[in-house]
């Protein structure tokens, strides 16, 4: 009995460590999905930058020449004007910069977060492994403890039966004392 109530106890123990690795495949699962949608979104904002960024590089091609630009600056009504139109001309050539600076760090935060969904999903099929061997693990178990409970009652069936034969032979000899 003491080997039954080890057993039993060994299946137990499996089944909670099996529940537990559950639950932490599905709080992981909710990360991926939470990650993945994260990407989605960055990606999707990279996508409308990239855009917007061709179209405003396309624009500036368009009008790169440089004595154009010196027309445009110096064609000021005033020397006011002359220096806002510098400023503005610098204020493109600045955002641009700007723009491309950002896309560069968007484009490695989302290398990043690719990479950390990498490592989630292998975190996850890691704990999904486990828990699949952990389950044919606590299958075997369960399987040896029955096949012990029916060896045991088939032991306590012939022990019983042993018994019997033994009172009745005892009966027996007891018969023939008193005969004697």
């Amino acid at each position: 009995t003491s080997r039954l109530e080890l057993a039993r106890k060994k299946v137990e123990t499996g089944k909670k460590l099996v529940e537990e690795a559950g639950s932490t495949l599905d709080s992981l699962n909710l990360a991926l999905e939470a990650k993945e949608k994260e990407i989605e979104s960055a990606d999707a904002m990279l996508d409308v930058t990239m855009g917007n960024y061709s179209k405003l590089v396309r624009k500036y091609y368009l009008v790169r020449d440089t004595k154009l630009w010196l027309v445009f600056i110096l064609s000021g009504e005033d020397f006011a004007q002359t220096l806002r139109r510098a400023a503005y001309m610098k204020s493109i050539s600045s955002t641009l910069s700007s723009q491309a600076r950002d896309i560069r760090g968007r484009q490695t935060m989302l290398e990043q977060q690719k990479m950390e969904l990498d490592s989630l999903k292998s975190d996850y099929e890691l704990i999904l492994k486990q828990r699949s061997e952990d389950l044919n693990a606590l299958k075997a178990d369960e399987t040896a403890e029955k096949n012990l409970v029916d060896k045991l009652k088939k032991d306590q069936d012939k022990y019983r039966k042993q018994l019997a034969d033994k009172q009745k032979e005892a009966e027996a000899l007891n018969k023939k004392i008193q005969e004697m």
